[in-house]
């Protein structure tokens, strides 16, 4: 009896399946956005921080410790005035 040598149609196709459902997987799992309890949504919503998706939650936390980084610089310099 002859062995083949290489794989199969059936065993490519099911890899591939597989593929596809673990990436699916991954997707559903990547744009439902931040998973975060109430309390800290809460406690970043008081902030100004978007918990919407993640992208927005990124941003808006970059842009309010830039203005924080802002307030201490011009209270560094106020301080620097005053000695």
């Amino acid at each position: 009896m002859k062995r083949q040598k290489g794989f199969s149609l059936l065993g490519i196709l099911l890899a591939i399946a597989i593929v596809i459902l673990l990436y699916y997987a991954a997707m559903k799992v990547y744009f439902r956005g931040p998973v975060v309890d109430k309390k800290t949504q809460q406690s970043l919503a008081e902030q100004g921080i978007d918990t919407t998706n993640y992208k927005k939650m990124i941003d808006t936390t970059k842009n309010k410790l830039g203005e924080i980084e802002k307030k201490m610089k011009k209270q560094v310099k106020q301080l620097r005035k005053t000695e």
